[in-house]
């Protein structure tokens, strides 16, 4: 009877620390760690070499933020959950997870080829609770092939960005072919925020940001990019900003759906649905919401914007521009055509 009592309670510790499994081709090619946390640390010093895969087998908590390096003792990281799991933690002023290495996947889909979203990556802290940061301050190493899909990424709040790629922070920064696919995010001030270093030619290139769900409780910016040099590319996502401050006439209060910034040169914008509106019920303030906003400058090459449907554009305070579909700020090279507009409110179709 003590034996069947020890070789359970053995099984009990066993699958207690088995939350994220490791596969790893070279070093140590086995071990399983109870956090996401201690299976980066455990990549970052090379305990792990070569092509890894992180099973998520359970839930797991975070203490602080789970950072994996660039470190070049590994070739690739597939990042996959075996069932429905969350990686969740109230990591404060931090991301929860920063990705600063190449060649990493995180598909959360349980099934092999799958489209469902069996993981969820949760900051549950009230101040600071970004989810995601990815990115390289170097330029002769930028961050590329990184694939984030089939995930849920919930803030604690909508006071910081959901999600970031830039510099591992919030700084412009240097990365290439960065796919962001048929994920839901939940809170933030800005959903995906993409900061380029645009004195790098051909920054950014290759980006793709497609099929996500940005719609529960954002304020500024569902999708921003700035800096990107090279060819970028925002399709069919659904997205809407719903922001219940009111501004001031020196910082009015914006609420954009898909915002285009200084020096993203070369975009396509197509096949989204959008809806961008301020809540605030104050009497007095200034404000302005725009479906798209398009102003890289006068360095644009090419920007296309097709076929998208902007559902509503509103808002009860004083606007300044809101529209549906804005171009400006010395843009040219820019061709705006088939998009269905409507609900506007105290707005403009489009303004040049």
């Amino acid at each position: 009877m003590k034996k069947i009592l020890s070789s359970g309670l053995l099984l009990v510790g066993l699958y207690a620390s088995a939350q994220v499994s490791v596969t790893a081709s070279v070093g140590t090619t086995t071990a399983t760690y109870t956090t996401l946390k201690d299976a980066f640390d455990a990549i970052n010093t090379g305990t792990h070499q070569g092509s890894i895969n992180l099973s998520i087998t359970a839930n797991t908590t975070e203490t602080a933020s789970a950072v994996l390096n660039a470190v070049t003792t590994y070739t690739s990281i597939n990042i996959k959950p075996t069932t429905t799991v969350t990686v969740t933690g109230a990591v404060a002023s931090a991301p929860l997870v920063t990705i600063l290495g190449s060649n990493v996947t995180i598909d959360g889909s349980s099934t092999a080829g799958g489209t469902t979203k069996d993981l969820t990556f949760s900051n549950t802290a009230t101040v600071g609770a970004s989810v995601i940061y990815m990115g390289s301050a170097i330029s002769f190493i930028p961050l590329t092939n990184v694939t984030v899909k089939n995930s849920v990424l919930t803030s604690g709040g909508n006071t910081s960005t959901n999600f970031v790629i830039a510099n591992g922070s919030t700084s412009a920064g240097f990365f290439n072919n960065i796919t962001v696919q048929n994920n839901t995010f939940n809170s933030g001030f800005n959903g995906v925020f993409v900061l380029a270093d645009a004195t790098e030619a051909n920054n950014g290139n290759n980006l793709l940001i497609t099929g996500n769900t940005i719609t529960n409780n954002f304020v500024q910016n569902g999708i921003y990019i700035a800096g990107v040099s090279g060819i970028s590319t925002v399709t069919n996502n659904n997205i809407a900003i719903a922001r219940p401050s009111a501004g001031t006439t020196t910082t009015p209060a914006a609420s954009v759906g898909i915002n285009l910034g200084a020096g993203t040169n070369n975009a396509t914008i197509s096949g989204n649905t959008i809806s961008s509106k301020n809540t605030s019920t104050a009497t007095t303030g200034i404000n302005y919401a725009s479906g798209i906003y398009v102003t890289p400058g006068a360095t644009n090459v090419s920007t296309n914007v097709f076929n998208n449907t902007i559902t509503e554009v509103s808002g009860i305070l004083t606007y300044i521009n809101s529209n549906g579909i804005y171009v400006g700020g010395a843009t040219s090279n820019v061709k705006v055509y088939a998009n269905k507009i409507s609900g506007l409110k105290k707005s403009r179709l489009i303004v040049h």
